[in-house]
């Protein structure tokens, strides 16, 4: 795992192939999914069978790898989950100690230095109308009911 760790900091390593994915309707869900594809390139080879880690918000991920096919993905909260761009840090194994140690001692993870830095954008999540079909008809059959008993009360007056 050293050689790679050498390869990380000695060469100049890019993202390609960027996809990411996010819940777009959550009129039935209560979870967003957050998932974003990457492929990790240094000095123009493509890195193949390294584990790398996430730090988003505080929290760490494990990132899966297939033939040189990065994966992070999680769940957040509906309640909890923000529109926008959220930024992941991807680390190796001594990054992710370092930020596990500063965690642990109550310290700033600001000062870590990534391998890569990533962003995934959430444009949010349709979560069904303001009014569903069955508030509106009551309400409906609410109106039309007063509008009944107005109307029989004005001719028999």
């Amino acid at each position: 795992m050293r050689i790679f760790n050498f390869v990380f900091t000695a060469a100049s390593c890019q993202v390609s192939n960027q996809r990411t994915y996010t819940t777009q309707d959550a009129s039935v869900l209560t979870s967003i999914a957050y998932i974003t594809e990457f492929e990790l390139t240094c000095d123009g080879k493509k890195v193949v069978g390294t584990q790398l880690y996430a730090e988003s918000q505080g929290s760490i991920l494990q990132v899966a790898e297939n033939k040189g096919n990065y994966q992070v993905s999680w769940t957040e909260d509906l309640a909890l989950a923000t529109k926008g761009d959220h930024a992941l840090r991807i680390l190796d194994d001594e990054g992710v100690s370092v930020v596990r140690k500063a965690q642990k001692t109550g310290s700033s993870t600001d000062g870590v230095t990534p391998l890569l830095s990533l962003t995934l954008n959430h444009p949010g999540a349709y979560t069904g109308p303001w009014l569903s079909s069955e508030h509106l008809a009551a309400i409906m059959g609410v109106v039309v009911v007063y509008v009944a008993v107005t109307s029989k009360s004005k001719l028999l007056a």
